[in-house]
């Protein structure tokens, strides 16, 4: 099965050309495109972090800014991140690691003004796509503080697998349990307080 320009060029760390665009967005759908974050993108995205996920940080673990600053700085170096740009303005981050037995969405973060437009909505979806079509489930964990992104993910079809004392861990096409099958890890699980 082919994959669809959207679903394909997703997870790939490219700017998307505005014909790709054109063909990826559904017409009544938000067109967005992805680059790769640079360095120059630091402290916007820091800053869209505390304003995305602050308040369940905060919730969650309590806010220290140095601490939060030091390991975001971190997540920021080793993971790479994509920056989420709708007409060329920069509104989110995404973070997703192709897996061999998963797609794993390590991060969707939107500015305040761009949550509950369909754009989340929108990516997850091109996520889901391509999961389905390279036939492994999309997996994630969402702050237990967090419910309105859980609502999405359940919406979406995504289901708890794994209650952990502060994040769910969620996967598509799946059956809830009460650990992971062998092989599996749950990414971050000693770490306290993860900016992500």
């Amino acid at each position: 099965m082919a994959l669809e320009p959207a679903a394909a060029e997703l997870i790939a760390p490219v700017r998307l050309p505005a014909d790709t665009l054109a063909r990826m967005a559904r017409p009544e759908a938000l067109r967005w495109s992805l680059r790769p974050a640079e360095q120059a993108d630091f402290d916007w995205a820091y800053e869209l972090h505390k304003a995305a996920l602050g308040e369940y940080v905060e919730r969650t673990w309590g806010w220290e800014e140095e601490a939060q600053r030091t390991m975001f700085a971190d997540a920021f170096s080793r993971q790479p991140r994509q920056v989420i740009e709708v007409d060329g303005r920069a509104v989110g981050v995404l973070v997703v690691d192709e897996r061999s037995g998963e797609l794993y969405l390590g991060l969707i973060e939107l500015l305040p003004a761009w949550q509950g437009r369909g754009l989340g909505t929108d990516i997850l979806r091109c996520l889901l796509r391509r999961a389905r079509e390279t036939q492994r489930p999309l997996t994630l964990h969402v702050l237990r503080a967090n419910p309105r992104a859980v609502a999405l993910y359940e919406r979406e079809g995504l289901r708890v697998v794994l209650s952990e004392p502060v994040r769910l861990l969620m996967r598509s096409g799946a059956v809830s349990q009460n650990r992971l099958g062998s092989g599996s890890q749950t990414p971050g699980a000693t770490r306290p307080r993860s900016p992500i």
